[in-house]
């Protein structure tokens, strides 16, 4: 119960003065402690977690069951990380090696029995492994087109390959619909694929783009490409009289 105290007092006093330290620097000011409300209902669950924390000491079963969650979680990150630098070698590589190396550090330090650490290293990786096997990518995000188009209600989406993919408008309901339409985009793999907005003789034509970036994170990049304009009063700011986009 002394080391779960202690551990209660430490993030005590440090977590406002993380927040403290970071005031002069941030745009927010002081404002950034309206974060800290949150972080002390954590603080106060330091006190029972230090409390189990403390029999990992006892290396035997119950420090392997103990250190199961935080074993997971950096199995997670060492796995997205080394499939991260297999496809961008060598970025995050260290992060992936230094993942890797708390979970064999924690299993040798923290369990005495050869089974013991084989369970803590092997039984994560296969949860993970099965999870991203069975778990297809899928992403829902909204987008902005890339010009400034207005469209009516009637206006119908379309995509060349629509394997994978669908897009609609999700401000469907909004009294300002047409204006800078915004896109609600469900994916479940990396595409590109062409996109057609037809609203009565108007079409825009884009090229949509589905990608991971070098951070490791899913972006969508949508680019326009010639349209065919019978309207002009209602095409836009941005698109031109010989029915183009203007890029």
């Amino acid at each position: 119960m002394i080391c779960a105290a202690k551990v209660f007092v430490f993030f005590l006093i440090s977590q406002p003065l993380i927040y403290l330290f970071q005031v002069p620097f941030s745009q927010d000011g002081w404002g950034l402690f309206r974060y800290y409300p949150f972080w002390f209902k954590w603080t106060i669950a330091t006190i029972p977690m230090a409390f189990i924390g403390w029999y990992i000491n006892k290396k035997n079963w119950l420090s392997l069951v103990i250190l199961f969650p935080v074993l997971s979680l950096l199995t997670v990150q060492y796995v997205d990380a080394f499939v991260f630098t297999f496809k961008h070698f060598p970025l995050r590589l260290v992060t992936a090696v230094f993942c890797l190396a708390q979970v064999l550090v924690y299993v040798y330090v923290f369990t005495p029995k050869l089974v013991q650490k084989l369970i803590g290293i092997l039984i994560p990786l296969a949860v993970v492994v099965v999870i991203k096997i069975v778990t297809p990518f899928e992403m829902f995000s909204d987008a902005v087109l890339p010009d400034r188009i207005t469209v009516t209600r009637n206006a119908i989406i379309e995509v060349a390959d629509p394997e994978g993919i669908t897009v609609s408008f999700s401000d469907m309901e909004d009294e300002d619909f047409g204006y800078d339409p915004i896109l609600a985009v469900h994916v479940t793999k990396y595409l590109t694929t062409d996109m057609t907005i037809t609203d009565g003789g108007n079409v825009y034509r884009y090229t949509l783009e589905v990608y991971e970036d070098e951070g490791g994170h899913s972006r969508i990049r949508i680019t326009a490409k010639e349209h065919t304009i019978v309207d002009a009063g209602n095409a836009g700011d941005d698109v031109s009289d010989d029915g183009s986009s203007g890029e």
